[in-house]
């Protein structure tokens, strides 16, 4: 990210850029947009973040939970609720306990996790104000002091994660309040210092800065550059012996590169071509239908002499009736028809989606966080079952 960082923005150093985008984000005064937005590619993301020793080792509903709730953070646009999301997870992860205190009230911990699994089942934001109020009947007085902490400080962004990191830390430590009556599977509070140290990055793979910008996706992939970079290596350099001469790099490349152009722009004219013929053969089916109205509504002037001819019928002229259409088959003769070779040939019907942390996962309301297995969770019945029976 350092070259990408030089090469295209006007800083030289990607702390440079870490500090410019936190200004923006904090909404300061006199700060100018770089020239690029650096975005990192979603998938490496979920990747890197699977391959923390933390994460990799645990069960895969653990696993699943964590990921997700990182995975709303990706695609949120508002540092307010990226604040609020990391509080939750830090909560979750450096808490022992969950459940109802000694007061029989919530605990921080299960309070947060009620918030991240409704997230994550529902991805609304409905369900804040339910937990904002949960929080103020425990602990309103914390609640207040960490407002004014966070506010007092005007550094930049990875401060402000700090601040809510360590009243976390603090809570789980020396609240009493915050012991629950039973234990906290997903507790693990080398994860919540995994993330502190991942989000000192966080303007370049969460979308914090797609507002600023005013462009972008909420997860952008780099999938189209690594395909090119890989028909490079292998298809065009494949018969070459390689390390080779610059200028005779550049003459194969451009020459490739032209090549893939002119296919894209032929392709290019044959949709347009063939959008237009469509749109030409749609309007020649309405006007042969208005002409076929008007034939079989001819005007007729008879003029009556006598009683007989009144009862004269009308002629019936074949002419003016409907003929029947014979459809032919000429697929044979299509000289644009492509044999299908075992589905090479061409894509027949649409692929199955694979699923992403993105996705909503209602299944995370009803399973058992103890459970070790990765089969699906099976859903309640409704008729006959108890109402506190979970699935395994």
């Amino acid at each position: 990210m350092i070259a990408v960082v030089r090469t295209f923005t006007q800083y030289s150093s990607l702390g440079k850029y870490i500090n410019v985008c936190s200004s923006l984000i904090l909404n300061e005064l006199g700060t100018e947009v770089p020239l690029c937005m650096v975005r990192n590619d979603f998938n490496h993301v979920m990747h890197l973040i699977s391959t923390w020793p933390e994460i990799k080792s645990s069960t895969f509903r653990i696993k699943n939970f964590y990921l997700r709730s990182i995975g709303l953070i990706i695609v949120s646009t508002n540092f307010i609720d990226v604040k609020h999301l990391l509080k939750m997870i830090f909560t979750v992860a450096l808490h022992e306990t969950e459940g109802n205190n000694f007061y029989n009230q919530y605990t921080q911990c299960e309070i947060a996790k009620i918030y991240l699994k409704q997230r994550i089942a529902t991805h609304t934001t409905d369900y804040d104000q339910i937990i904002i109020e949960m929080d103020n009947l425990n602990d309103n007085t914390n609640v207040r002091e960490e407002n004014v902490t966070i506010n007092d400080i005007d550094n930049t962004i990875f401060d402000e994660i700090k601040c809510i990191y360590d009243l976390c830390v603090e809570s789980a430590n020396y609240e009493s309040n915050s012991t629950g009556d039973r234990d906290n599977i997903q507790f693990c509070p080398k994860i919540a210092k995994h993330l502190l140290d991942f989000c000192k990055l966080i303007p370049c793979w969460s979308a914090l800065m797609v507002p600023i910008f005013k462009y972008g996706n909420l997860t952008e992939s780099s999938c189209t550059s690594e395909s090119l970079f890989k028909d490079l290596k292998t298809v065009v350099f494949k018969h070459k012996q390689l390390p080779l001469r610059l200028d005779e790099f550049l003459k194969i490349h451009i020459n490739c590169t032209l090549g893939s152009m002119n296919i894209l722009a032929d392709t290019n004219i044959q949709k347009k071509a063939s959008k237009d013929e469509e749109t030409n053969s749609a309007k020649r089916d309405i006007n042969t239908i208005s002409d076929e109205k008007n034939e079989y509504q001819p005007i007729y002037k008879f003029e009556v002499q006598n009683e007989a001819v009144q009862n004269v019928k009308e002629p019936i002229l074949s002419k003016h009736l409907p003929q029947k259409k014979i459809s032919i088959d000429k697929s044979y003769d299509d000289p644009t028809a492509l044999e299908n070779w075992k589905g090479l040939g061409h894509q027949v019907g649409k692929k199955k989606r694979k699923g992403t942390y993105l996705d909503k996962d209602p299944t995370i309301l009803y399973y058992n966080d103890t459970s070790r297995t990765k089969s699906k969770v099976i859903g309640l019945l409704k008729n006959g079952n108890i109402s506190d029976l979970k699935s395994i």
